[in-house]
């Protein structure tokens, strides 16, 4: 499921930086930091190299990325609820 990553981030309190000329994103929360390029699958979590299975995308003014790439680097369970049909994200 890929979501909106700005949305999601400050919703959960992140600080997400965006340098439109290079495409470069950086998220911190708490502590963790992400490094992102659009259309690059290869990322930075606290400064260690990680691939991604899609490489974050810009739809519609938004930037896209795997919602469980997002919530388990930035510390959080993630979870499928299939009765209410929900992913749900907790610290």
């Amino acid at each position: 499921m890929l979501v909106p990553l700005r949305i999601i981030s400050e919703s959960l309190g992140a600080t997400v930086n965006w340098d439109s000329g290079s495409g470069k994103i950086e998220v911190e929360l708490d502590g963790k930091k992400l490094g992102l390029t659009l259309g690059s699958t290869r990322v930075m979590v606290d400064g260690v190299p990680k691939e991604l299975d899609v490489p974050p995308s810009l739809v519609n003014g938004r930037t896209l990325l795997p919602l469980r790439f997002v919530g388990e680097n930035l510390g959080l369970n993630v979870q499928w609820d299939g009765t209410v049909r929900a992913v749900l994200l907790t610290k």
